[in-house]
């Protein structure tokens, strides 16, 4: 590719793309503040009612709650309260065999520990004005712009096609310059498209470390599959305990073991365990205990997983996510950058100041 090629690559990438590329990003800058603006809006969801410290309150009653208010449902993951008096978060799918029980989406439920009574639901990303969907709204906005499966597709495929641009920018870059040093330069110029040129050229280039790892790992969420089949060429992912299960001929929906106890045979296999999270796998018949772990990138679930036979209470094993092949390793990263949680909020005010040069780049682009 020749001068003329690439600035012609650019210029129609900028064209047809950028919308949505400025759509994604100004989601994107949201969505950096996801947890704290989705609890400072809802906090009749996320304070527990009773207002009673958590602490060693049991989770099966709560999960019993929100599947009889919802039958034909199974919790299939639990989020435990990151505050002392915080609610539990459930998230509920159809029962094989009970479509349309909460449906396709699945239902978000926020239970009191205390007295096993459901404070609130809602429907993640759906279009509804309310409080509760303003978050999940922007969310799904931003990865999938509410168009499922095939949009969440193309948005993988302009991340894709962003990276490659961007790689094209810097060689448009420093053409256009006399030196590295003045592609990253505001000129003092009184013409306004000279301006406009340099703030364009200059912003891209301030911030390309960041942006260019947002399209890297905008590209592993939206085409996940293609992105692991290039993957598995270099390093094999290790496959999860709950995936080396037999699967069950018929789920179980009626664990004989259940939460609390599948808890309990976490933390005696690994006395100092700091639980997160739970999730269930009805058609394997396992229990999956998250906890955080000094070897986490983030400290939002944990990536420590104890997998737990849902019928006979056996610890199945214990892995973490960032360990293993390098695969996982890479694997495990992705979130963490694309969040910018890596770098705690110093990485987090990285990823909101590319979302907004991002945008700055599609407006100055058409200037």
């Amino acid at each position: 590719m020749r001068g003329r090629s690439l600035r012609l690559w650019h210029r129609w990438f900028g064209v047809i793309g950028g919308p949505w590329l400025f759509l994604v990003a100004l989601t994107g800058c949201v969505l950096v503040f996801y947890e704290e603006a989705d609890h400072a809006l809802n906090p009749d969801l996320f304070a527990a009612s009773t207002q009673r410290p958590v602490t060693g309150a049991p989770i099966a009653p709560a999960i019993a709650a929100a599947e009889r208010v919802w039958p034909g449902s199974v919790v299939n993951f639990v989020a435990l309260p990151k505050r002392v008096d915080g609610s539990l978060h459930l998230y509920l799918v159809d029962r094989h065999d009970h479509a349309g029980a909460v449906g396709a989406g699945g239902r978000e439920a926020f239970v009191d520990p205390h007295s096993a009574t459901v404070q609130g639901s809602r429907v993640f990303g759906a279009w509804r004005l309310a409080r509760a969907n303003v978050l999940p709204f922007v969310y799904k906005l931003h990865y999938e712009l509410h168009g499922g499966p095939w949009a969440a597709w193309l948005l993988g495929g302009l991340a894709l096609m962003w990276v490659a641009d961007q790689a094209i920018a810097i060689s448009l870059a420093r053409r256009s310059a006399k030196n590295w040093r003045e592609s990253v330069q505001l000129r003092r110029t009184t013409q306004r498209h000279k301006a406009v040129f340099d703030l364009h050229r200059a912003i891209g280039m301030w911030l390309l470390p960041v942006t260019v790892t947002m399209g890297v790992t905008g590209v592993y969420f939206n085409l996940n599959a293609e992105f692991l089949a290039v993957l598995r060429v270099f390093s094999t992912p290790t496959p999860a305990h709950a995936d080396r299960q037999r699967k069950l001929n018929t789920p179980l929906y009626a664990p004989p073991v259940n939460a609390d106890a599948a808890l309990r045979a976490a933390r005696d296999h690994q006395p100092m365990l700091n639980p997160s999270a739970l999730a269930y796998r009805a058609d394997r018949g396992v229990w999956i205990v998250h906890a955080r772990d000094p070897h986490d990138i983030t400290r939002d679930y944990g990536a420590r997983f104890i997998t737990v036979d849902a019928r006979s209470g056996a610890v199945l094993g214990s892995t973490h996510h960032a360990q293993g092949t390098a695969a996982d390793a890479i694997m495990a990263w992705q979130y963490p950058l694309h969040s910018g949680k890596a770098l705690g909020w110093a990485g987090r005010v990285l990823v909101l100041l590319a979302g907004m040069a991002t945008c700055a780049l599609t407006l100055t682009g058409y200037l």
